[in-house]
């Protein structure tokens, strides 16, 4: 089971950055794709709070509701990172430990940096 929600954790990861372009396009169908895919992955998975964020991004996004899409993003990246914590223990700190300091993206969120 562990290797199951490393997965969804590392997916959702990678949907992230997608979510956040479409947000700053304004993109509706993109960004209720996007967060409709990541919500039913979480949601099967038992991770409910992150599920609950996809939902709120993608119906803020068919109200055209950008600002809390992205409010609702930065909470995502928050969630992910406390899932990360709990089901990776030594994860977050071994990857900082390995690439250097952490540094802040676009969400607020502490991000690994990637060489």
């Amino acid at each position: 089971m562990r290797e199951v929600l490393e997965a969804l954790i590392d997916d959702t990861d990678r949907q992230m950055p997608l979510l956040q372009a479409a947000i700053r396009a304004a993109d509706v169908s993109a960004t209720m794709r996007l967060a409709h895919y990541s919500k039913g992955a979480c949601a099967n998975l038992g991770a409910q709070a992150a599920a609950a964020t996809l939902l709120n991004i993608e119906r803020c996004a068919a109200l055209g509701d950008f600002g809390e899409c992205t409010v609702s993003l930065a909470n995502l990246a928050a969630e992910v990172e406390r899932l990360r914590a709990e089901t990776i223990p030594g994860r977050s700190e071994a990857a900082s430990a390995a690439l250097g300091q952490q540094q802040p993206d676009s969400f607020g969120a502490q991000r690994r940096r990637v060489p």
